[in-house]
């Protein structure tokens, strides 16, 4: 049964498509505030990415962050970030 060239190329694509990643992590900061913000008491933070490679060239990292909602005095409880990068290695 023959194949598609659509399908070859996208095969081939995935083939290359090398060292996947998924991270995430949990963060809580201490008790207390500090003058800048970088420590709130209460402040959970939330976050997950997706790492991708193509033929070792080019990275693509797709990221979320959400903080909760509950903190006193947090600048960022009613933020949540998504990021999405590119780079090319040459």
């Amino acid at each position: 049964k023959g194949t598609s060239r659509h399908h070859q190329k996208t095969t081939a694509a995935l083939t290359k498509l090398t060292s996947p990643g998924v991270s995430k992590s949990l963060t809580n900061s201490v008790h207390g505030y500090s003058v800048d913000g970088q420590f709130n008491e209460g402040r959970k933070t939330l976050s997950a990415a997706l790492a991708l490679n193509l033929d070792k060239r080019h990275d693509v990292v797709l990221a979320y962050t959400t903080y909760n909602q509950s903190a006193s005095y947090d600048v960022f409880r009613d933020r949540d970030n998504y990021t999405a990068t590119y780079r090319y290695k040459f």
